[in-house]
């Protein structure tokens, strides 16, 4: 059952991929979307034993990646920062500590791909939220 909801999350996360690579924006409606599917997901999966500080620390990567989106002025989205602390809110800690840090090797690699082959430079903006998506199907699979 548990394999259904990791879809569900997927799903949302390729839809607001696609937003995200073709405006470099997520609709409102995204972020609303995603934090209703993590709120359902915590109810209707048997995950109730979240307390509510259990639910706050899991938030605390996207608060950091909300940090360092106001510290470097942008540079990072604060709508990624958005993304994963939904994500957190529903997958817990370990999980979106995997998927963060999955998505941020994936998209270091791709950005040296890119440098080397010089198809963009050290300015060029790559959207974040597909590497999230990728990163959240291996760590969805893996640790079912």
């Amino acid at each position: 059952m548990q394999f259904m909801w990791i879809l569900g999350f997927m799903a949302l996360l390729i839809i607001l991929s696609v937003f995200d690579i073709r405006t470099k924006r997520i609709p409102i409606g995204g972020f609303i979307s995603l934090y209703a599917y993590s709120a359902i997901y915590l109810f209707c999966s048997g995950e109730c034993s979240f307390s509510p500080v259990t639910l706050i620390i899991s938030v605390i990567p996207g608060l950091i990646l909300g940090a360092l989106s106001f510290i470097t002025e942008g540079k990072i989205g604060m709508g990624d920062a958005l993304i994963i602390a939904g994500l957190g809110m529903g997958l817990g800690i370990e999980r979106v500590s995997y998927t963060l840090t999955g998505a941020l090797i994936l998209i270091c690699l791709f950005g040296l791909f890119m440098m080397v082959t010089r198809k963009m430079n050290r300015r060029s903006q790559i959207p974040f939220v597909p590497f999230i998506t990728l990163s959240m199907g291996v760590v969805g699979f893996v640790f079912r």
